[in-house]
């Protein structure tokens, strides 16, 4: 095989990283271990010729031999937990310090007027109060849907005097009917259809009760609401629902973006981050990763390493005309 004359140059620098950067880490371990990445012989030069060795994989070989050991485990798993947090990976449970800022920006943007959001699974109003008390546009919208009865009363005391809020006591579903809402304690933001399992974190879904289930689908056509320019879902993991009750105003194009979160209550639902991408995917529309700082983190493809069951924000956004 021939080596282009690049390769060579590529392995000069691969070889020079090896004798400066990391031969003397490991030597100052004082490793008795032997190490060799000979990147001269004939078989490693096809090796970088092809692209087969990378820095990094030399890196990667290099730093596992510092790894068989509990401090640097631990040191490992910190790193890991700061770098998710700062890429957005679980530090979606607080609207403040989410990143959910950046919704704001996309909600003051809107050409649309009025501009219209949809808030399922309102809880106690965290982002709704968002919303309202950051939007700069007079022309704003929300339709809530909770269907606790004791955190619509809380959103009752909250929003009941703000015309722009508009309260619903339901849940919105696939399919017209009654469902059991299982809770932790009264109003809670674990609150979910399905009785999930906490145990690991000490808490029981003990509390339920009986709320009634609508489609968007139908709550559009009974209000002459032809389009929604932000649907943000937080239903503890039955998105599914939400999404298959929305089909109609999916298949008319008459959602700009959806914001909904990801996180350990799809493991008691059995959805997966692979369902809901490929679900937007299909209907032309970009996902994003909210970062902390509100930046939006585009996420080209699907990969297995997104299915992250912490509590993670996301935005879908249909995909501008070529």
């Amino acid at each position: 095989m021939e080596v282009r004359p690049e390769a060579c140059a590529v392995q000069g620098v691969k070889q020079h990283v090896l004798q400066k950067l990391i031969l003397p880490v490991y030597r100052a371990f004082g490793s008795s271990r032997s190490i060799n990445f000979d990147c001269g012989n004939d078989f490693n030069r096809t090796k970088l010729a092809t692209g087969q060795v990378t820095t990094m994989s030399v890196l990667k070989r290099s730093l596992s031999l510092f790894s068989g050991n509990a401090l640097s485990q631990k040191v490992l798993e910190n790193n890991v937990k700061v770098s998710h947090y700062l890429m957005g990976v679980g530090c979606g449970t607080k609207v403040h310090t989410s990143g959910e800022m950046a919704l704001v920006r996309l909600v003051d943007e809107t050409h649309n007027r009025p501009c219209r959001v949809f808030d399922v699974g309102v809880n106690v109003g965290q982002f709704a109060g968002l919303i309202t008390g950051n939007c700069r546009t007079a022309e704003l919208e929300i339709h809530s849907f909770e269907p606790s009865r004791q955190a619509f009363d809380q959103l009752a005391f909250r929003f009941g005097d703000d015309d722009r809020v508009t309260l619903n006591n339901f849940a919105l579903g696939s399919d017209f009917g009654k469902a059991t809402l299982y809770s932790d304690t009264p109003a809670s933001g674990l609150s979910s259809l399905t009785r999930r399992d906490l145990a690991h974190v000490g808490r029981s879904m003990h509390l339920s009760q009986t709320v009634k289930v609508r489609t968007l689908d139908s709550y559009c056509e009974e209000h002459g609401i032809d389009r929604i320019d932000l649907l943000k879902i937080d239903v503890e993991g039955h998105e599914r629902d939400v999404l298959a009750g929305a089909s109609r105003m999916f298949e008319e194009q008459r959602v700009d973006a959806v914001t909904f979160e990801f996180g350990g209550c799809n493991i008691d639902t059995g959805i997966f981050m692979r369902e809901l991408y490929h679900f937007f995917r299909d209907r032309d529309m970009d996902i994003y990763r909210i970062t902390p700082r509100g930046y939006l983190r585009h996420l080209e493809r699907y990969r297995e390493s997104l299915e992250q069951f912490v509590t993670t924000n996301y935005l879908a956004q249909k995909r501008a005309a070529a």
